[in-house]
């Protein structure tokens, strides 16, 4: 496990108050079913990270409705609450709503992200949850069980994760691509990007993998062969109520190759899962964009060689 050594926070060279880019302990979920999501799913969820998060750092929240930012604190907690969810007598998919719940109007350490978009217009909502990555980590586990068990999911990754700052989104991408580089264990995502073929396959795989039924249907993943499988590394797969979740190893690493350090329970899940990870995902924009490396990035244990 890798908490002492990481990518740490990037800041602007123009500008040192501006972050860039951070990591944290995540869980990057893609959602089915969005009526679910948006009458109770998305609410439950916030209510339980919000006992797991370390309420004095969240400051800032805002909605695709609101025209600013404004203070979170406790007192306004449960009227984010209620402001998350449609009545059942409502329901309907609000396309393209997003809420956002965060530490830094940078790039968050610590935050709560949900977009709600109708799959009828070839997109799937998302929801990630972001906690301080000195968190114990079987936290993160057991909260992938309970979405697992409770709520639809397409799919999900969890564990270490690169957060980035999307207001200037381009050059914070530069700078997870150099930490790409050396931490083979961070996870990078761009679900707004990855929404519009995350239906057609996994968005990579990291310390936990989360795949719905549905989802394991449609690609012919045998999530069977799954539990009889031989696993040669610390690999423990749970079966949950509408979704399998692969967790590679007893707790997250960041995969420091300075530190000669090889993440063989991740590699051996993505060599097993590869055929199954979308065919030709977005690039991602800084110098993943310049080299199109960003498929390579995705099968990065599988074929090392194609990232030189």
């Amino acid at each position: 496990m890798s908490k002492l050594r990481g990518p740490g926070g990037d800041v602007l060279a123009e500008n040192p108050e501006v972050t860039l880019t951070r990591y944290a302990l995540g869980l990057t979920l893609y959602l089915d079913e969005p009526y679910v999501w948006a009458t109770e799913g998305a609410a439950a969820l916030l209510r339980r990270f919000l006992q797991l998060a370390p309420a004095e750092r969240l400051t800032w929240y805002t909605t695709s409705t609101l025209p600013e930012w404004h203070r979170f604190t406790p007192r306004v907690a449960d009227d984010v609450l209620a402001s998350l969810s449609v009545s059942w007598a409502d329901v309907r998919v609000r396309h393209l709503f997003t809420f956002r719940l965060v530490d830094d109007l940078g790039a968050p350490g610590l935050g709560f992200i949900y977009r709600e978009l109708d799959a009828a217009r070839g997109r799937r909502g998302f929801l990630q949850v972001l906690l301080p990555e000195t968190l114990d980590p079987k936290q993160l586990l057991q909260l992938a069980k309970e979405v697992g068990e409770r709520w639809p999911l397409l799919c999900g990754v969890g564990g270490y994760v690169g957060t980035w700052n999307e207001w200037v989104k381009s050059t914070a991408f530069w700078s997870l691509y150099r930490s790409s580089q050396r931490y083979l264990g961070l996870d990078i995502q761009d679900p707004d990007a990855m929404s519009w073929c995350v239906g057609e396959g996994l968005p990579g795989s990291n310390w936990l993998t989360l795949v719905g039924d549905g989802l394991a249907g449609k690609l012919a993943l045998d999530v069977a062969a799954l539990n009889a499988r031989a696993w040669t590394s610390e690999v423990h797969v749970h079966t949950l109520k509408g979704t399998t979740l692969i967790q590679a190893g007893e707790a997250p690493t960041l995969g420091d190759v300075n530190a000669l350090e090889y993440p063989s329970a991740y590699a051996e899940v993505a060599r097993v899962l590869e055929p199954h990870f979308v065919k030709k995902p977005t690039e991602f924009w800084g110098g993943f964009q310049e080299e199109q490396k960003t498929g390579a990035w995705l099968r990065r244990f599988v074929f090392p060689e194609d990232l030189r």
